[in-house]
């Protein structure tokens, strides 16, 4: 884990990868969540890494940066 002045950067590696190290970046301030393996920007999805900074921070719900329009109930279908 390293601060920088706006972001905390976590390094996130998993057990079935132990040469693998990915970087987590946490913006307590605005509750942004960005992550190297680009996963959510990639599928809409937070991946494994970004959970486990959410648990080791003991935040216990998404914020809405995690969150995508087109996963919400006020998402509008064009016809």
């Amino acid at each position: 884990m390293r601060q920088t002045s706006s972001y905390v950067i976590y390094f996130v590696g998993l057990d079935r990868t132990p040469n693998e190290m990915w970087h987590v970046f946490f913006c307590d301030i605005e509750m942004e969540f960005n992550c190297s393996c680009m996963r959510m920007e990639s599928f809409g999805i937070p991946c494994e890494h970004i959970v486990c900074v959410l648990v080791h921070e003991d935040i216990d719900e998404f914020s809405r940066s995690l969150v995508l329009p087109r996963w919400t109930k006020i998402v509008k279908v064009d016809n």
